[in-house]
């Protein structure tokens, strides 16, 4: 099967996480490295991170983590990992949570389905 779109809108909605009323806020999943080696920090911005809107900071306590946000606003994460000799790594990245209204796809069409509100947040070489 090939599934080819140049319209930006194109998003493959999982029927099982839609939703019946149309939210004003999205959960982000963020993946990040808990594996006892790195104490870690995240910090959220609103816009991109050079704006400097910082809108909160956790210690990374677990994988994932969720962080509750508004739709239709771009947020940068930033994790800040610091390893046991002291030297530290970042990781940066941003999503811009969206909702689709699905009409056809789903069982309970028509139904909401939130979108761009993943992250891997994880070290890619240690």
């Amino acid at each position: 099967m090939f599934i080819l779109s140049c319209d930006e809108n194109f998003v493959i909605v999982k029927c099982d996480e839609c939703l019946d009323s149309e939210p004003y806020e999205a959960r982000i999943r963020v993946e990040v490295d808990d594996n006892g080696s790195f104490e870690g920090k995240v910090m959220i911005y609103e816009g991109n991170i050079e704006d400097d809107i910082l809108v909160t900071s956790a210690p990374v306590y677990g994988n994932p983590m969720e962080f509750l946000v508004k739709i239709n606003k771009r947020y940068t994460f930033k994790v800040e990992y610091t390893g046991y000799s002291g030297v530290k790594y970042s990781a940066i990245n941003s999503v811009y949570p969206r909702v689709k209204l699905e009409l056809e796809q789903c069982s309970n069409s028509p139904c909401f389905y939130i979108y761009d509100n993943k992250l891997d947040m994880k070290l890619k070489y240690q």
